[in-house]
């Protein structure tokens, strides 16, 4: 047992030395000591091959490897520390030797979207890492980060557009929890946008992108439902009316996969009166009121009639001042 103790103690001493020598910018010394630390004991190589990575030394990092240090030696960190530096040199150097940056096994992609070394994240992307299936968790590292540019990466990459769907309903179910809804809406509908929008080359991308060009975002009308299973409706509509995106009457048809609609969930919980709100249903006076006589039913408002009557008016009233607005602006610039 003694024996052993002095022997990794001697390989230590030998780590610490070849870890010296890089910091003293002296990678001649550090090499010389490669072939003692090797023999003193095997796990010299591995720690050593992280040492050299850490220090960016690609040199280094190929003498090591030649001398048989497994890059994928300790759960995959090598390819890790590679990454959380981005430097593309030894991540190239660690991939050719067998690095498996599978996105199941290794988080070293992660790394490179955490720490945004986007030169970094391409060289990954052009290996068969798993991302168009699982690659998810990195679109949602870029958003939290706010990192457009490597979203955008990540989106011409060949992520498949269906599951991305699901993955951003996901996220904002989960965002909800903590989050105000607007900052939700705002962010989640700018990632729908551009996954449609960006340029890409990947043939399933541009198929999908020709079929759904023409129909109404999946994300919006997922979320409209979602606002009003948490409870964050309100928040969701006065988010769209602050960024001129107001509401419009075909968005209460939205169903939930019980197919009821967005104003039969509300009547169902008595909380129908948020959307008799006037001011939702500019220059769409007429169509919330035959959309409330069309799809509602009386009890839907028990307790509320009063309510109901008042929105009624209100909408008349808008409507009424709206156009002696627009006459008034009309005949002045007729003005001489």
């Amino acid at each position: 047992m003694t024996k052993r103790k002095d022997f990794n103690h001697e390989a230590q001493n030998c780590l610490r030395a070849f870890a010296g020598a890089l910091d003293a910018g002296n990678p001649a010394a550090a090499e010389s000591l490669i072939s003692l630390g090797r023999m003193k004991d095997p796990e010299f190589l591995p720690k050593a091959l992280l040492i050299a990575i850490e220090h960016s030394n690609d040199r280094l990092v190929h003498v090591l490897l030649d001398k048989g240090a497994d890059p994928n030696a300790m759960n995959g960190k090598p390819l890790d520390a590679a990454a959380i530096k981005g430097n593309v040199e030894v991540i190239d150097t660690l991939l050719q030797a067998g690095a498996v940056a599978d996105l199941k096994q290794s988080s070293a992609l992660k790394w490179a979207v955490k720490k945004r070394h986007r030169n970094a994240l391409k060289r990954f992307l052009k290996t068969d890492c798993g991302f168009t299936e699982v690659g998810f968790d990195l679109v949602k590292s870029a958003i939290d980060n706010c990192d457009d540019s490597m979203l955008d990466m990540l989106l011409v990459s060949g992520l498949n557009p269906l599951k991305f769907e699901e993955e951003m309903v996901r996220i904002a179910r989960e965002k909800m929890e903590g989050a105000m809804m607007p900052t939700i809406y705002f962010n989640l509908k700018k990632y729908k946008h551009r996954l449609f929008e960006t340029e890409v080359s990947h043939s399933f991308f541009e198929n999908y992108k020709a079929e759904e060009r023409s129909k109404r975002p999946y994300l919006e009308d997922s979320l409209i439902i979602l606002a009003v299973q948490s409870g964050h409706l309100e928040h969701y509509l006065s988010s769209r009316q602050a960024g001129g995106d107001p509401l419009q009457v075909e968005d209460l048809e939205k169903k939930d996969k019980y197919h009821n609609t967005v104003p039969q969930i509300l009547a169902t919980r008595g909380q129908i009166d948020i959307i008799l709100n006037p001011r939702l249903w500019e220059k769409q006076e007429d169509k919330i009121w035959k959309f409330i006589k069309t799809h509602l039913r009386h009890e839907d408002f028990a307790g509320k009639e009063a309510k109901l009557n008042d929105f009624r008016a209100q909408l008349s009233l808008q409507k009424v001042q709206r156009q002696a607005k627009r006459k008034r602006y009309i005949l002045k610039s007729r003005r001489p």
